[in-house]
């Protein structure tokens, strides 16, 4: 199975990338975690919530069987920059699941792509900080990533073409 992850700072267009690649390889993507528990919150939460969210999500990829392709729409990436940004560090646990998690390719999602309102969003205005802060993580992790930019179609593209040279798809 080819892993692909998802990743980048709040509105960058993580969700409607998984969505995109869904529909091109005809096949259901991992939804991020976070956001069903936030809904059910109210969009209140706490750093223990944070650990809670996060493994919500590994449960969500572990459990995931639909297909050669697997497309999840977060990573724990996510929730370690989460944790820093909001107290200053991440759990142990985050930082465990951080360097335990098997991805064949990490796309990260730029933030030229306008930011739209969502109740449960909180980093409007520092989302070009917070792109630095994954670029940095995921260099220092030495991870296999590339960014998309630009419209949704161009990023589909560049996408498609990364994940097509792992591995010849059906």
């Amino acid at each position: 199975m080819i892993r692909v992850a998802i990743t980048g700072p709040e509105s960058c267009g993580k969700t409607s990338l998984a969505e995109a690649l869904a529909a091109h390889y005809k096949t259901t993507f991992v939804p991020e975690y976070s956001r069903e528990f936030l809904m059910q919150s109210g969009g209140k939460y706490s750093q223990e919530d944070l650990d809670t969210i996060a493994t919500g999500q590994q449960e969500s990829i572990q459990n995931f069987t639909n297909g050669p392709l697997l497309i999840s729409d977060t990573d724990m990436i996510v929730m370690y920059i989460w944790s820093v940004v909001v107290y200053g560090k991440a759990s142990p646990l985050i930082q465990k699941l951080v360097q335990q998690q098997v991805f064949d390719l990490y796309i990260l999602c730029d933030t030229d792509v306008p930011w739209t309102y969502d109740p449960l969003r909180e980093n409007e205005y520092d989302r070009d900080e917070l792109f630095k802060s994954y670029y940095k993580k995921m260099r220092e992790l030495n991870l296999n990533f590339i960014i998309v930019r630009g419209a949704a179609e161009e990023r589909l593209q560049a996408a498609v073409k990364a994940i097509d040279t792992l591995k010849v798809l059906p």
